[in-house]
């Protein structure tokens, strides 16, 4: 080798490989989720058993609203046992008659009939049904006379005077009530008790009216 010369060695480290590109056509796979719970069934309420039409009738129609023309709307709201019966009966809407809310009740009481309410596992339990009951005059038809009893009560006064007079009890068939009115020229004796001292006192008056066959005419 000559003088002065240098001779250089360079070692050439191999580069590391750049990284492999990404293969598109393997993509990642994840589990799907699992599915939601069943839901479980919901609560029901009482459902009725047949028509709620035919739990009041043009028949039931109370005698003294029925004279007096006295029509009204009535809600109600009926607990329900788990046996389907009715348990209560709460007017919530009033008809303003208490002859028609308080024979409501009397009906429904008697006659409605449910599929009782259940609760999320089917079970019968208690629960509550709302409607409303609608009483309206029936117009026309011939009318029916049956066995009846009618009940009048009035006061007579230490001057005798006849007042406070009304209807106490109406059962059966008329086609005709009496009115409740006091007759203002009624006259009295006046009662007196056993000292001869003047008192009131009150007067019940009972009608029967009864019905009977006659046989065809010849």
């Amino acid at each position: 080798m000559p003088n002065g010369s240098f001779v250089f060695f360079l070692a050439l480290a191999a580069a590391p490989a750049a990284d492999a590109p990404p293969d598109y056509k393997t993509r990642p796979v994840f589990a799907p989720p699992p599915p939601p719970p069943p839901a479980l069934p919901s609560s029901r309420g009482p459902t009725p058993v047949g028509s709620p039409g035919d739990w009041v009738a043009e028949d039931d129609y109370p005698m003294v609203a029925l004279r007096d023309e006295i029509e009204g709307r009535v809600g109600f709201v009926l607990g329900v046992g788990p046996d389907g019966v009715p348990t209560s009966c709460t007017v919530e809407t009033s008809s303003y008659s208490e002859a028609l809310d308080t024979q409501t009740c009397k009906l429904l009481m008697e006659r409605a009939r449910f599929h009782p309410a259940t609760d999320p596992q089917g079970r019968p339990v208690q629960g509550r049904y709302r409607s409303t009951v609608r009483w309206t005059i029936p117009e026309g038809g011939p009318e029916e006379i049956g066995p009846a009893e009618i009940v009048r009560t009035f006061v007579v006064g230490t001057d005798g005077r006849m007042r406070d007079c009304m209807i106490e009890k109406v059962t059966g068939k008329v086609p005709q009530l009496p009115k409740d009115d006091c007759d203002p020229k009624a006259q009295f004796i006046v009662p007196q008790d056993k000292d001869g001292k003047p008192i009131t006192r009150r007067v019940r008056v009972r009608t029967i009216v009864e019905i009977e066959d006659l046989p065809p005419v010849q």
